[in-house]
């Protein structure tokens, strides 16, 4: 993301979202179909439907999407004031869907195309979930675009004020207020307080990532962010049937961050295996330039 929201490429943008979100998301679905019809009591043909409707796995698709569609509203006007405007437009948009959710006509509850039986108000290409999630997106043009002007203090001191302050609001909430986002449930609580305190974690978030820049290993996980989302989604839970099996709690705090630990150390040599023989599942752009040229095709990546 350039922190000149006017110098931004529809064109390159798009053959950036093709190659790092759309490619290895139907590869990734398609290739997990199978297991999960198999192995879970799930609707087969709901499941081949929703991956077709990009909501399969909201997350990434959300990224895409919210990727295109500030990309078109920058091509429309490249002013902050008005990304802005057409933000709270799309939010208000996107809660409204979702407070009047049980509320829709039957024929779109009804239609498995439009909603899903698995998963529920999830609209083709997640777009009420984009609507609802597009204030963070805006949150990180704007942190760009003023990243130069305005002097952050970046000590420790403060970047542990910060986490502080986040887990403080944390905790009031959860004793008093009990906000929440649980897409997967389309359970939604409390959204602004959410994004008030959201804002100060992705803060701090970015405060410690520029000091921890040179740590390697933090690097790389940045850097194939997506990739290591879908497979550590798998190897949790390899790690949760081998907890299983050993009859560990699986509630308990300590057991949480252990296997956490535990599905990120085996996530890394997935994730190097993939990038060096299959790197077109990383989204590298020579993988894809390799393949232009042996396909013949004027694209360059």
């Amino acid at each position: 993301m350039t922190s000149n929201i006017r110098l931004v490429n529809f064109k390159e943008k798009l053959k950036q979202v093709f190659r790092t979100i759309l490619v290895p998301y139907v590869i990734f679905m398609v290739f997990m179909l199978g297991p999960k019809i198999m192995l879970l009591d799930i609707d087969a043909e709901q499941q081949i439907i929703d991956v077709l409707m990009f909501r399969a796995s909201w997350f990434v698709v959300v990224i895409g999407v919210l990727q295109i569609i500030y990309t078109c509203l920058i091509r429309i006007k490249a002013d902050l004031l008005f990304v802005s405007l057409a933000t709270i437009i799309l939010f208000g948009l996107g809660y409204f869907i979702q407070v009047n959710y049980d509320d829709f006509l039957s024929f779109v509850n009804n239609n498995i195309y439009i909603q899903s039986k698995e998963l529920p108000n999830r609209f083709p290409f997640c777009f009420n979930i984009c609507m609802i999630m597009s204030p963070f997106f805006l949150l990180g043009i704007i942190y760009r675009h003023f990243e130069t002007s305005i002097l952050i203090p970046n000590s420790w001191k403060f970047i542990g004020g910060c986490v502080v302050c986040y887990i403080g609001l944390m905790g009031l909430d959860s004793c008093f207020f009990d906000s929440h986002i649980v897409v997967a449930t389309n359970s939604y609580k409390n959204l602004p307080l959410i994004f008030i305190y959201a804002f100060v974690g992705i803060l701090s978030l970015l405060l410690i990532s520029k000091k921890v820049s040179s740590i390697r290993f933090v690097n790389y996980i940045g850097r194939y962010s997506l990739l290591f989302y879908y497979l550590n989604a798998f190897a949790l839970r390899i790690v949760r049937v081998v907890l299983l099996k050993l009859h560990i709690d699986l509630e308990s705090t300590w057991s949480i961050i252990i296997g956490a630990l535990i599905a990120v150390a085996l996530t890394f040599p997935m994730v190097m295996f993939i990038n060096r023989y299959l790197p077109v599942l990383s989204g590298q752009k020579e993988a894809f330039n390799r393949i232009s040229r042996a396909l013949n095709l004027n694209i360059q990546w």
